[in-house]
């Protein structure tokens, strides 16, 4: 992430629709995506109400790591969650909005039944719509009627998008939930899931091996591009871990489209055959 700069002070409190008397308040909180979540909300002004969803009787390290719900008096109390936000994490993610009818503990109980999935393997997973960067992946990759019964819970649900500004995520109470855990999902869908969330890892990648080449891109842009990146790879034959990264660093030093230089097409088209590594091809051209 570039030098000061904070996405939450970026994007600023959600332009929240007016609440009926019925409604209340939520800000849901991955504490992974920040540092020390019980040291900043310990005590948090108009905080009404909180639950860890993995627990009460954790450890303090795996209580940071877990996934909290917030009861909240009001906008003014949003406020103060967020000011809480911009001192202790950068991620886009930690922080989602929830409105909803449902009093604290029926709320964390609907969220924790979500919290499992079952993979086309039968192999049983978490779901990590509380991560605000996934939820709206999560989300487009489900069937109308997976989707309607997901979102349930809540009447509206905001997240911060990939382009640093609040999204408001297509929902429709029902009561009472109609959901019915765990949700499956096809290859598909977990394949698309997979693709969507990978520039996410690149990113990560960067910001971990190499910030400064990360730095020529604006925050808010960094996920389109990687997005983009990604695709022309796979529409060049590469999907593996490795050479996908490398393919990423290659449009970060020599451009968004350097694919489509004579050279290089003709380089690809050899490491689709199998006929050279794009590492070696790298080395190979002299731009």
């Amino acid at each position: 992430m570039a030098i000061g700069y904070n996405v939450w002070r970026v994007a600023g409190l959600p332009p929240v629709e007016p609440l009926s008397p019925a409604q209340r308040l939520y800000a849901l909180i991955d504490g992974a995506q920040l540092d020390d979540f019980r040291r900043h909300f310990r005590e948090t002004r108009g905080v009404l109400g909180k639950v860890n969803l993995a627990g009460s009787t954790l450890s303090a390290q795996l209580e940071n790591a877990g996934q909290h719900l917030l009861y909240l008096e009001g906008i003014e109390a949003l406020a103060h969650v967020l000011e809480r936000i911009v001192r202790s994490g950068s991620s886009h993610g930690a922080l989602s909005v929830i409105v909803s009818s449902l009093e604290l503990f029926a709320l964390a109980d609907a969220l924790r039944k979500r919290l499992h999935v079952t993979l086309p393997d039968q192999f049983d997973c978490v779901s990590r719509f509380f991560d605000g960067r996934v939820t709206p992946h999560w989300l487009s990759v489900l069937k109308p009627e997976q989707r309607e019964v997901f979102t349930a819970f809540a009447s509206q649900w905001w997240v911060v998008s990939h382009e640093h500004v609040w999204v408001s995520l297509a929902c429709t109470e029902i009561d009472p939930d109609p959901f019915d855990q765990p949700m499956s999902i096809t290859e598909r869908q977990q394949a698309d899931m997979i693709d969507a969330c990978y520039p996410y890892t690149v990113i990560d990648h960067f910001e971990l091996t190499d910030p400064e080449l990360l730095e020529r891109l604006p925050p808010a842009e960094q996920y389109a591009w990687f997005a983009r990146a990604l695709a022309a790879a796979r529409r060049h034959g590469i999907d593996d871990g490795p050479q996908s990264m490398l393919f990423c660093t290659l449009t970060l030093t020599r451009g968004e489209r350097f694919y489509e230089a004579p050279a290089w097409h003709q380089g690809l088209t050899q490491v689709q055959q199998g006929q050279t590594r794009l590492r070696d091809l790298m080395k190979a051209i002299d731009d």
